[in-house]
């Protein structure tokens, strides 16, 4: 009989399934940027690479906060909120990916990470906004707080945990009508 606390390791699959869901969302995110800089009239070629250990310690390291939970908190699953601050949180601290390429600023390059994870937060939010069939408007999110957000991300000691209360702060204010329902 296995012990209740003894950790098991994520498996290859859901390791290699989750790392593919993350570079995805990168890809998503460089085109946008991509789209969003033509728009300005700018000539910018990008290509990137990703550091595959910096990404698989990022789904490890999730993933292991998320058993955690499950085997020291009563079976207590850890919230959405908590596991996307996680995320962000190690994307920003391994910085798995390296944009390179002619006609961007070096600043984009140097907050690539960053500016990554607060997308990565945003297409989170909204793919939980529509599993619930709620409302979700990006909009609402003022400026001045996103930016906040990415300085604090990219400058400033902001725990693991503060991050997960922030990403449910943010939900609450672009998913509408989002029911109170913290798990933990």
């Amino acid at each position: 009989m296995a012990n209740a606390n003894v950790y098991v390791p994520i498996n290859s699959d859901d390791l290699a399934k989750r790392m593919v869901k993350i570079e995805d969302c990168w890809k998503d995110f460089l085109g946008k940027m991509l789209k969003y800089y033509s728009n300005e009239s700018k000539d910018i070629e990008l290509d990137y690479s990703v550091n595959v250990l910096a990404l698989r310690e990022v789904v490890e390291r999730v993933y292991q906060r998320k058993d955690y939970f499950k085997r020291y908190h009563s079976g207590m699953r850890m919230s959405e909120y908590k596991e996307i601050g996680l995320t962000m949180f190690w994307i920003s601290k391994f910085k798995p990916f390296n944009i390179t390429g002619h006609g961007y600023d070096d600043k984009i390059a140097f907050n690539i990470n960053d500016d990554f994870a607060m997308y990565y937060m945003l297409l989170a939010l909204k793919n939980l906004a529509e599993e619930l069939k709620l409302e979700y408007n990006s909009d609402k999110l003022t400026g001045r707080l996103y930016d906040e957000m990415l300085y604090s991300l990219s400058f400033r000691d902001i725990s693991k945990e503060a991050l997960g209360i922030l990403v449910e702060l943010v939900a609450n204010i672009v998913i509408l009508n989002l029911p109170g329902e913290s798990e933990e």
